[in-house]
């Protein structure tokens, strides 16, 4: 092997690894971006975010286990949605799968969470995690709804749990 041959590999090799690297960097700067927007986000809400997801660039979800509350983050366009939402107040928390028949399959039009509250009286809240009017392609959603109900009702019972303690009288 001549010199000449070694260089053209080398810069050969360079124009597909740099921006691959620079890629990865971009992305790396951005998570640690959004991260640190919905950190700074929960914290005005008075929430320490100890669990903590993101998918499809606009949609975050947090949990402040001590306080028992969720706290939910949906960009759309130029608007910004954001909820607290206490598991103190809920009953139970389930998956909201909407969709239909098209041709012979299944289509999704929306996944989400949706909250029972105890109070009869009060509305279901509920938290948006796909829509097909927002997102073309379903990706991980329905099982990070899933993922996330699950943790929401662990944080139900909990919270219960909690609750209970401290309104119980001790007897002597």
């Amino acid at each position: 092997m001549d010199l000449s041959t070694i260089i053209i590999g080398i810069v050969a090799l360079a124009l597909f690894v740099v921006p691959i690297m620079y890629i990865q960097r971009v992305q790396k700067r951005k998570a640690e971006k959004q991260l640190h927007e919905f950190i700074t986000q929960g914290e005005a809400q008075q929430l320490k975010l100890t669990k903590h997801e993101f998918w499809d660039d606009c949609y975050g979800i947090g949990l402040d286990e001590r306080q028992h509350k969720l706290f939910y983050v949906r960009k759309f366009k130029d608007r910004e949605q954001q909820k607290v939402v206490s598991l103190a107040d809920m009953k139970k928390c389930s998956v909201s799968n909407l969709s239909r028949e098209s041709n012979g399959t299944k289509v999704i039009d929306q996944i989400e969470l949706r909250f029972t509250p105890r109070d009869a009286k009060a509305q279901d809240v509920c938290l948006e995690f796909y829509s097909r009017e927002v997102n073309l392609m379903l990706a991980e959603e329905l099982q990070t709804a899933n993922k996330w109900s699950a943790i929401a009702n662990e944080g139900i019972v909990a919270a219960s749990a909690s609750v209970s303690s401290h309104t119980s009288v001790p007897t002597a």
